[in-house]
């Protein structure tokens, strides 16, 4: 079994990690590390980039990320739907 099918098979078991580590024959170290492993990576993936939605007088609007990085699209149903994308992304 992957380490995250692991994770996810024991947040299914209703058991502790202790008991689901005892029953698949996992050390809780290991398996404890794994789940730190899989926390920090679902943490990370899951931040959210504030942005700051500008219209211009030439029909393009900027997407301003909190870092300062810009991005300019033209007004149209394609662009909303391309940033609707990138923000569920």
């Amino acid at each position: 079994m992957q380490k995250l099918e692991m994770i996810e098979a024991w947040q299914q078991s209703g058991l502790s990690q202790r008991a689901f580590c005892e029953k698949n024959n996992i050390t809780h170290s290991t398996f404890y590390y794994w789940y730190r492993v899989y926390k920090s990576s679902e943490e990370k993936t899951d931040s959210f980039v504030p942005l700051t939605i500008t219209r211009q007088a030439d029909e393009l609007m900027t997407l301003t990320g909190s870092n300062g990085i810009r991005l300019q699209l033209p007004i149209s149903s394609g662009a909303a739907d391309f940033v609707k994308q990138l923000l569920l992304c």
